[in-house]
């Protein structure tokens, strides 16, 4: 009886580990293709046509860095949803090939972060790994390891449409100065003809230019929510202050339809002080201004001296015009309105 009984379980176990190399070996005949990335920014608001993201010159040598997060679902499922597939940070394009398994469907989502090697804070460690913190890090670890190459997993992840950004040698911001790119592709089934994909990428970050008028001594404080402050000395040549910022919300400024009347924009609270000789902190105003997306936002702060007494009041106007190519910030062919200021 014990030999039968013994006999039985062996004959079972062999059955169950047969059926478990089975599955292993369909799993791994599964066909798989070498698809590649082909990222695609828009160039101004002027001028509405896509280009190549950069050579691959460039791509080697640049600044810059790509994160992509890459998700699946089974081909065969009407009710399944997006999955974490692959995530990776890329500054060269020759390396943006991922692999992709037959029978599943895939989306992709991609940012670029302009010059984020000098802006964004990053650390090396000890294996020589460029580790970088948001917007380009993994949310469950706190940084992602520039790589060149995919990560497969399921539960390790990117946020690409993540604006809080970590600066290098200051703080975190949701509104930082950093010029940023999103793209997403959905519903894409890799194939023997499909080996390539081309990702249109928007322009998610908006121009502002700060012009400092009637300035003779001290300091221009500006404050502009979520965004570091913006300083402008009365000893400064222009007196002028211009960058680019990302949009708060990332993914609002990715969907939104836009037409030659209609740009996707966000309102933003902004403080103007002003720091005398002595380091004193005088208020001068709060403004409310709308910037639009891939669109330059210039503001003249015209200062009204009170005599006798230090304080002053200002006057804003503002010029709206192209991000253009080569991102100057001269809005040419701009439009000038006043903009109301709330005095303290």
């Amino acid at each position: 009886m014990k030999k039968l009984l013994f006999l039985f379980a062996a004959i079972t176990l062999f059955a169950s580990c047969a059926k478990d190399d089975s599955e292993s070996f369909t799993m791994e005949k599964q066909k798989v293709y070498l698809v590649n990335l082909a990222p695609k920014l828009e160039e101004s608001s002027s001028n509405s046509s896509l280009k190549v993201a950069s050579l691959l010159k460039e791509a080697t040598l640049s600044s810059d860095v790509y994160m992509v997060q890459v998700l699946s679902k089974p081909q065969e499922s009407d009710t399944a949803s997006y999955q974490n597939y692959a995530c990776g940070l890329f500054d060269n394009l020759i390396n943006m090939n991922i692999k992709l398994q037959e029978g599943y469907i895939y989306k992709f989502q991609t940012t670029l972060v302009k010059d984020a090697k000098n802006i964004i804070n990053h650390w090396t460690d000890r294996n020589n790994n460029t580790l970088f913190y948001s917007p380009l890090s993994n949310p469950t670890t706190g940084t992602q390891s520039l790589s060149n190459s995919f990560n497969y997993s399921t539960t390790s992840y990117c946020n690409p449409v993540q604006s809080q950004t970590y600066l290098a040698n200051s703080n975190y911001y949701n509104r930082p100065p950093v010029d940023r790119y999103y793209g997403e592709v959905s519903d894409f089934v890799p194939g023997d003809t499909q080996l390539s994909i081309a990702i249109p990428m928007k322009r998610v970050a908006y121009g502002v230019k700060f012009v400092a008028d009637g300035l003779t001594d001290g300091k221009l404080l500006i404050n502009m929510q979520y965004a570091p402050d913006i300083i402008i000395n009365s000893t400064d040549n222009s007196q002028v202050y211009q960058a680019i910022y990302t949009c708060t919300d990332i993914s609002s400024a990715w969907n939104f339809t836009e037409s030659e009347t209609s740009f996707y924009s966000e309102t933003v609270p902004v403080t103007i002080s002003r720091i005398k000789a002595d380091n004193t902190v005088v208020p001068l105003g709060k403004i409310q201004i709308a910037l639009q997306r891939n669109k330059l936002s210039s503001f003249t702060i015209k200062i009204h001296e009170s005599i006798g007494t230090g304080q002053g009041t200002i006057t804003v106007t503002e010029t709206v015009g192209d991000i253009t190519s080569g991102d100057s910030y001269s809005p040419d062919n701009g439009t000038v309105q006043e903009v109301p200021v709330t005095n303290p």
